[in-house]
């Protein structure tokens, strides 16, 4: 037990208040535990199943991980069979500024255990001739692009119970494949970054059923230039949705030309902010540049000269002016419409 004569130099009074605590979560579990050394630093403890259907020791160690709050929350250590003596496996989970020492030693399996793993087994069987028999109806092979018609996926993995794909930023098994079929230009919804050739776009929605042209709502063209515009586009039939370099490629080019995308509202927007014009913040960013400049021990020649250039840069600054955003005419917009839908081969 523990040892109540070290209480002022060690965490034994810690583990006094814990261990009511970590008991009660064993129990839930179908385990005991009980203390094994003195608690002068760590909290040594021996666990043991009490119940028939009691959890794995792994569930009982992270039931117990939990308990630390989230952001002090470190993962547990677990020793390799064979380390310790008679198979005994340790768990060191941390709690603070210490840690358990959480000893286990796997039970055997009973007769009925046994009888119910050979049962989880068959049905396992069954379970797997009943998947592979989907895939059957459902081929897909390494690389395609599937769909559910809410999700796009790749296909990275084909294993005994399925699929597993990347899913853009995460990876993960695929649930229900009789509801996927592989991606074609049917599918491309608003907001999708198409690849057709050197063509990068932020597709918007077909003109017609074809699927042969397109409108976006900005694209790279052939030349490599953005094109900000609803701009009629020619796409290929080998057309694939962007890899995640062209979708980087294309935000970045719209970034650096003042554009974002807002891909829940389908709206793209421009976020270069005008000049406002000269302010009073900018006169008294001006006087303690001033009161700076005339602190120096320079002689009065430079400082004349330093007021100066202060004097022209202001002067040049204010010449700017709060100027209204250009906004081209009805004329220039069909002008311009009609340039874009005549120049560089392969989008209209």
């Amino acid at each position: 037990m523990f040892n109540l004569e070290k209480l002022k130099d060690n965490n034994a009074i810690f583990w006094i208040f814990r261990f009511p605590e970590f008991r009660e979560i064993a129990a839930s579990c179908g385990w005991a535990i009980a203390v094994h050394g003195s608690a002068v630093h760590d909290l040594d403890l021996m666990a043991m199943p009490w119940v028939e259907n009691h959890t794995t020791a792994d569930e009982l160690v992270q039931r117990l991980a939990d308990t630390e709050q989230p952001k002090f929350r470190r993962p547990y250590v677990k020793s390799k069979p064979g380390d310790k003596p008679n198979n005994r496996i340790v768990y060191t989970i941390f709690v603070g500024d210490t840690y358990i020492d959480l000893n286990v030693i796997e039970p055997q399996p009973s007769l009925r255990s046994c009888i119910e793993k050979k049962q989880v087994i068959d049905m396992k069987e069954l379970t797997i001739e009943q998947k592979a028999a989907s895939l059957v109806k459902q081929e897909f092979e390494i690389g395609d692009v599937i769909t559910n018609g809410t999700l796009v996926g790749e296909i990275d993995e084909i294993h005994e119970l399925g699929y597993h794909a990347y899913f853009g930023d995460h990876y993960a098994d695929v649930p229900d494949i009789e509801n996927w079929h592989k991606w074609t230009l049917k599918d491309v919804k608003d907001g999708d970054i198409l690849c057709s050739g050197q063509i990068i776009l932020l597709f918007k929605k077909w003109e017609s059923d074809d699927w042969n042209f397109a409108i976006a709502h900005a694209g790279i063209d052939v030349s490599g230039k953005l094109q900000i515009t609803d701009k009629h586009w020619l796409i290929s039939n080998q057309a694939h949705l962007a890899t995640r370099e062209q979708r980087h490629f294309l935000i970045k080019t719209m970034t650096a030309a003042g554009y974002t995308f807002d891909f829940e509202k389908k709206e793209l927007k421009k976020t270069l902010q005008e000049f406002m014009g000269w302010s009073k913040e900018d006169e008294n960013e001006v006087a303690i540049l001033e009161a700076y400049i005339r602190s120096k021990e320079w002689s009065e020649s430079h400082i004349i000269r330093a007021l100066g250039i202060v004097e022209e840069l202001v002067n040049k600054a204010k010449s700017v002016g709060s100027k209204p955003a250009w906004k081209p005419t009805e004329e220039q917009i069909k002008a311009l419409e009609w340039q874009a839908a005549n120049t560089s081969e392969g989008s209209w």
